[in-house]
């Protein structure tokens, strides 16, 4: 499988994905109990959801492994950046209010960082990590056309981990860390324009992996992508249902 590096593509990366919805941050503050203090958000790549944190937690700690995913984080002076992956990085035991980790999860050792994120948690702090995957149009015949690239094209250049649809909640669920765990779905439909559906395609691993392995120009394949969809109209609702799972550490 070829090897893909996300910060290869960190200024596409933020400019073409979808927002976490507010509704989100929203149920994991009414599940989190704990303290204000420090929020830490591990495989932070552009600033998603740390820069929402900002407004909340006296601190926050973005961690994230490439330093250009990081330069597109905006300048926020409660924020620190750290350059590391969120298995090697070291924070003070019992210093930590809330553990975030989004996407990126799927691609960590997520059995070491539940044991860091327990580590660093204050007694009744919150972790939490979330997802979404692969994106489904509410139009019928775009979605067909989505599935059909995916099985076509996509599919076998997709990691095996993220064919694996259940792999947070099962590693968060069947962990004897947590004192108590649930799971969410939270609703996430998007409006994008064809450009916009097209540029967040192109950023994917599964789909800039299937461009290395057949040789083909990006720019090409955006321009025959974008006249794709285009046969479907002008803006679509893309679904981006993201799966939370909560996890508590006793008090």
């Amino acid at each position: 499988m070829l090897k893909i590096v996300f910060g290869d593509n960190a200024v596409g990366y933020a400019r073409w994905r979808p927002d976490y919805p507010l509704k989100l941050f929203t149920i994991i503050l009414k599940y989190h109990h704990g303290g204000y203090g420090t929020e830490v958000d591990l495989g932070a790549g552009t600033g998603a959801s740390c820069i929402y944190w900002a407004k909340k937690f006296h601190s926050v700690v973005a961690v994230e492994p490439d330093s250009r995913m990081l330069r597109q984080i905006p300048n926020t002076k409660n924020v620190r950046l750290v350059c590391s992956k969120a298995e090697e990085m070291t924070m003070n035991q019992s210093s930590t209010d809330l553990v975030t980790c989004g996407n990126s999860f799927y691609w960590m050792n997520g059995q070491k960082v539940m044991r860091n994120a327990f580590d660093w948690l204050r007694a009744g702090g919150t972790f939490a990590a979330f997802r979404y995957g692969f994106p489904k149009a509410i139009n019928g015949s775009l979605d067909e056309c989505l599935s059909a690239l995916l099985v076509n094209q996509w599919d076998k250049y997709r990691s095996t981990r993220l064919r694996d649809e259940n792999y947070t909640q099962r590693l968060v669920l069947n962990s004897p860390l947590w004192a108590s765990v649930t799971v969410q779905c939270v609703p996430n439909v998007v409006e994008m324009t064809a450009s916009q559906l097209t540029g967040f395609l192109c950023s994917t691993s599964y789909v800039l992996r299937y461009l290395a392995g057949k040789g083909i120009s990006k720019t090409q394949y955006s321009r025959e992508l974008f006249n794709e969809l285009g046969r479907f109209g002008d803006r679509f609702k893309i679904d981006f249902g993201v799966e939370l799972v909560l996890a508590k550490k006793d008090l």
